[in-house]
C-alpha cells in the first residue's frame, strides 16, 4: 500500500482518511476514532493513540487540520476536518515531509522560477526574424514597434512586446572594425511543459556554465509525465493559469497573480546574494553553521559535491592570509545589501507574503536562511 510503514506519510493518510469519510455525507468533520481507523487501514499496521495524537497536534499547529469539540467537556466526541490550506497542499501532493513530497515541492519551485532563471542565446537580426516568423509575426512588425524607456540601468533598448515576447536590443562595438552591431535578447512569458523539460535536460548536459547555481538541477530529475501532472495540479489550485500560446499548438502557463510574479523576481535576487555570500564565507571565514551550509549548498550542487567543496574550502582558507580582511569587509557589505533588499521586499510585498502561505513555503528553501516564513512586521 502507498502509505505502508512510512511514518512521514502519516499526514497524507490523515487527509485521505478524512476526505474518504466525508464522501456522501454532509457532516462538518469526522469523528476522531473514525479518522484513526482510516489512517490505520491506509498504513497497513497499527498506530497507537499517542502517535496518532502527536501527528494530529502537529497538523493542528501547521493549520492543516481543524478540531471541533462541540461540548468542550472531557470525554466528549471530537471531530476532525481539513482546513482549506490542508486540502490545497494535499491536492498538490506536498503535505508532509517525505522524499516524494520534497521532490514535488522542488518541482513547483522550479516551475515558479522558470521565467526568471531560463536563459536564451543572443540573436542576430536574422535569427530574431526566424523566431518572430515561428510565432506568426515578422521582423517588419518588430522594426515598427515602439521603443520603451530603459529600466534598471540596463544598457540597451527595450521594445514593445510582440506576441508576448519581450525583446531587448543590445548594441556592441568592435574596435577592430570600428563598427557597431545589434544583438537581441528575448524573453518568452511563462512556460510550457515541453519547454520546461527540454531546458532542465539542457542544464544537466552542461550547455550553460551557470547550471550549478540554479537550485535542484543536479539533484532532481523529472519526467514529462511528472511535470504534466504537477502543472495540472498547480492549475487546479489556481496558482498558475493558461496564457495565450506563443508558438502554434502549444499549451503555455504562467503564475496567475501578478504580485506573486513580482515577489518571485525579488526572491531570486536574494538567492543570488545568498549563494555568493555562502561561497565567500566558505573560502574566507569559518562557517557559522556547517550542517546548514552543507544543506544549502546541496540545493545547488548536490550533497556529495557539497561535501567535497566544503573540504576544499577548508584547505583554501588556510592558505589565504592577506585576502581575509578584504573579503571580510566585502562579506559584511554584501550582507548589509541583503538586509536592505529584504526590507524592501517585505515592505513592498508584505500583503502578498502573508496571504500566500503555501507559495511562501514552496519558495523559502532557496533563501539562506529563509526569511519569508517570519512575519516581516
Amino acid at each position: 500500500m502507498e502509505y505502508k510503514y512510512k511514518e512521514e506519510n502519516i499526514p497524507n493518510a490523515f487527509a485521505t482518511a478524512i476526505l474518504e469519510a466525508e464522501k456522501g455525507n454532509k457532516r462538518n468533520g469526522i469523528h476522531r476514532n473514525e479518522v484513526h481507523r482510516g489512517v490505520v487501514s491506509l498504513l497497513g499496521h497499527s498506530l497507537s493513540q499517542r502517535q496518532f495524537g502527536k501527528h494530529q497536534d502537529s497538523m493542528l499547529h501547521e493549520k492543516n487540520l481543524n478540531r471541533s469539540d462541540p461540548t468542550g467537556k472531557r470525554g466528549s466526541r471530537v471531530y476532525l476536518s481539513l482546513t482549506e490550506k490542508g486540502k490545497i497542499i494535499h491536492g498538490l501532493k506536498i503535505l508532509g515531509n517525505s522524499i516524494e513530497v520534497q521532490r514535488q515541492r522542488r518541482l513547483y519551485s522550479l516551475l515558479i522560477f522558470f521565467e526568471v532563471y531560463k536563459r536564451g542565446p543572443l540573436l542576430t537580426e536574422r535569427q530574431l526574424a526566424n523566431l518572430l516568423k515561428a510565432v506568426g509575426s515578422s521582423i517588419n512588425e518588430f522594426k515598427s514597434s515602439q521603443q520603451l524607456t530603459q529600466v534598471y540601468h540596463i544598457p540597451g533598448t527595450f521594445y514593445k512586446s510582440i506576441k508576448g515576447i519581450e525583446i531587448l536590443g543590445i548594441p556592441t562595438y568592435d574596435p577592430r572594425t570600428k563598427s557597431s552591431k545589434m544583438w537581441y535578447y528575448t524573453v518568452i512569458p511563462g512556460f510550457s511543459v515541453e519547454e520546461f523539460v527540454a531546458y532542465q535536460k539542457a542544464l544537466k548536459s552542461g550547455f550553460l556554465s551557470s547550471r550549478t547555481i540554479i537550485p535542484f538541477v543536479l539533484s532532481e530529475s523529472y519526467t514529462k509525465k511528472e511535470v504534466e501532472d504537477a502543472v495540472l495540479l498547480f492549475e487546479e489550485s489556481g496558482f498558475v493559469q493558461p496564457i495565450e500560446p506563443v508558438f502554434p499548438g502549444e499549451k503555455r502557463f504562467n503564475i496567475a497573480d501578478k504580485s506573486i510574479r513580482g515577489l518571485v523576481r525579488a526572491i531570486w535576487l536574494v538567492r543570488m546574494i545568498d549563494y555568493e555570500l555562502l561561497i565567500r564565507r566558505l573560502l574566507y571565514s569559518r562557517p557559522r553553521d556547517p550542517v546548514r551550509d552543507k544543506r544549502y549548498l546541496g540545493v545547488y550542487i548536490g550533497e556529495r559535491l557539497a561535501d567535497k567543496m566544503i573540504t576544499s574550502a577548508y584547505h583554501i582558507r588556510r592558505s589565504y592570509k592577506e585576502e581575509k580582511q578584504i573579503e571580510k569587509r566585502a562579506i559584511r557589505e554584501i550582507g548589509e545589501k541583503r538586509t536592505h533588499l529584504i526590507q524592501e521586499i517585505t515592505g513592498k510585498f508584505n500583503k502578498v507574503i502573508q496571504e500566500n502561505e503555501i507559495i511562501r513555503n514552496i519558495l523559502e528553501e532557496i533563501c539562506y536562511p529563509p526569511f519569508l516564513s517570519s512575519n516581516p512586521n
